[in-house]
C-alpha cells in the first residue's frame, strides 16, 4: 500500500512541475501583439473518465489557429468559450499574446474587442 501512495505522490509531482513550468514560462514571455488573420476555428472534446452515475465526464476545449506574419506560421490558442463563437475564418485583426496564452483580439475594420 505504501508503493501505492508513493506512486501517486511521484505522478502528482509530476504533474505539478508540468503544470507550474509552463506558468512560469509563459509569465516570463512579453505580451505580444500583431495583426494576424483567423485560419480556423475548432472545438476539442475530451473525455475524462466516468463519473458516479456511470456517463461520461466530458469537457470542451476552444481553439482558434491565427496566421502569424512574424513567424509566417499557424499558430493556436486555446481561447474561453464566451469568445469562441465570435471568430471566423478569414477575420483580420489585433492578436494579443503571451507566450501561449491568448489574451485578446480586436477585429479590424469592427469595434469589436474579444477577450
Amino acid at each position: 500500500m505504501e508503493t501505492l501512495y508513493g506512486f501517486g505522490f511521484f505522478i502528482g509531482a509530476i504533474i505539478f512541475y508540468l503544470a507550474t513550468t509552463d506558468f512560469f514560462e509563459n509569465m516570463s514571455k512579453p505580451t505580444v501583439t500583431e495583426t494576424v488573420e483567423v485560419m480556423n476555428v475548432r472545438e476539442l472534446l475530451q473525455e475524462n473518465g466516468i463519473n458516479d452515475g456511470g456517463a461520461p465526464l466530458e469537457t470542451t476545449e476552444y481553439y482558434v489557429t491565427f496566421l502569424l506574419p512574424s513567424i509566417d506560421k499557424k499558430r493556436s490558442f486555446r481561447v474561453p468559450k464566451k469568445v469562441f463563437h465570435t471568430f471566423e475564418p478569414g477575420m483580420v485583426g489585433e492578436l494579443s499574446y503571451r507566450g501561449t496564452w491568448f489574451e485578446s483580439f480586436s477585429q479590424i475594420g469592427e469595434e469589436t474587442d474579444i477577450a
